[in-house]
């Protein structure tokens, strides 16, 4: 089986993920709509609306581009992270409203207005939850693609399950811990 730079020659080897616009690729990942990366100028590329935004006024064909396309997250990945985020809150009321905002429709919603209305500090433990989650899946996507090295993207990974550990940490301690 040929290399990866024999098969494709314009194709550049592994990036080191400082160098990838991780940011932008989990954006695309949770806006619902995906996005595009261009692996031979490392740029990443957000649908919004279903046109695919570059800063240029000129449409894309994409027909006419080799880039990778970027699925959204499924709406049941968010579902999950926001119930083990409230499944770890031991504090009995706010539990209970994190439970009971995952419920019928609007969940999305209606759960980050919980978790701000409560406290900012409770908000701010479930963004750094949801941000180590969402850029844990965003590594394991560039992995897959085989745009980034599974070495260095492992030690990444890491990294932010720890965070996430923290914040379910300071979720099950709270209010106490903030």
């Amino acid at each position: 089986m040929p290399s990866r730079e024999q098969a494709n020659p314009s194709s550049p080897s592994h990036r080191p993920l400082a160098e990838i616009d991780l940011e932008t690729v989990t954006i695309a990942m949770s806006n619902g709509e995906g996005g595009y990366y261009d692996e031979v100028n490392n740029e990443v590329f957000i649908v919004i609306d279903g046109d695919v935004i570059t800063g240029e006024d000129d449409e894309v064909d994409l027909d006419e581009v080799d880039w990778i396309g970027i699925e959204p997250d499924d709406s049941r990945v968010k579902f999950l992270d926001m119930l083990d985020f409230a499944n770890s809150v031991t504090d009995d009321l706010l539990s209970d409203r994190l439970l009971r905002a995952l419920e019928g429709r609007g969940v999305f919603r209606r759960f980050r207005d919980t978790v701000f209305e409560q406290d900012p500090d409770i908000g701010r433990v479930w963004h750094s939850f949801q941000d180590a989650r969402t850029e844990t899946r965003a590594i394991e996507w560039l992995v897959e693609n085989d745009i980034c090295d599974a070495t260095e993207a492992t030690q990444a990974i890491q990294a932010r399950a720890a965070i996430e550990a923290r914040a379910l940490q300071a979720a099950a301690l709270w209010p106490q811990v903030t």
